[in-house]
């Protein structure tokens, strides 16, 4: 059952939104993204965040992880690792506002999907640090944090 489940989660999400082109964190953070809502508002998260990076719309914010959404980001992680810190946090505050947005009417879902948010954003942390995680943390191992 366990094989059936990751295999589901790994086509469905992971692979649907190109996960193995992006670094660990990001991908972790747009995986989760796209299990929580959905794949087309995971990647719309992300090029609305590589549009904030840029300074202006290089990217059509349409959920399509085409062409111009992967040069984008590949000559944007190019540059420097700070470049890919700020691109996590960019695409976690836009999904939190996503969040905020639909939950606006109910108030017990804001802090269900804020605690999540924070839980991503910690174990991206651990993979940006990876000398401040515990040893099952580490890149390149199991999601077990």
């Amino acid at each position: 059952m366990r094989g059936l489940v990751r295999s589901f989660y790994r086509e469905h999400y992971w692979r649907a939104v190109y996960a193995d082109a992006m670094p660990a964190p990001l991908a972790v953070v747009v995986f989760d993204s796209a299990v929580a809502h959905g794949r087309n508002r995971a990647l719309r998260c992300l090029q609305e965040a590589l549009n904030t990076m840029y300074g202006f719309s290089r990217v059509d914010v349409d959920g399509v992880f085409r062409l111009d959404s992967r040069l984008a980001l590949d000559v944007l992680l190019a540059r420097h690792d700070w470049y890919l810190q700020t691109l996590v946090a960019e695409t976690l505050r836009i999904r939190q506002g996503c969040c905020d947005l639909i939950a606006c009417g109910d108030r017990c879902a804001r802090p269900v999907c804020r605690s999540r948010v924070l839980g991503v954003q910690r174990m991206a942390e651990k993979y940006l640090h990876p000398a401040q995680a515990g040893p099952e943390c580490q890149p390149g191992l199991e999601l077990a944090c």
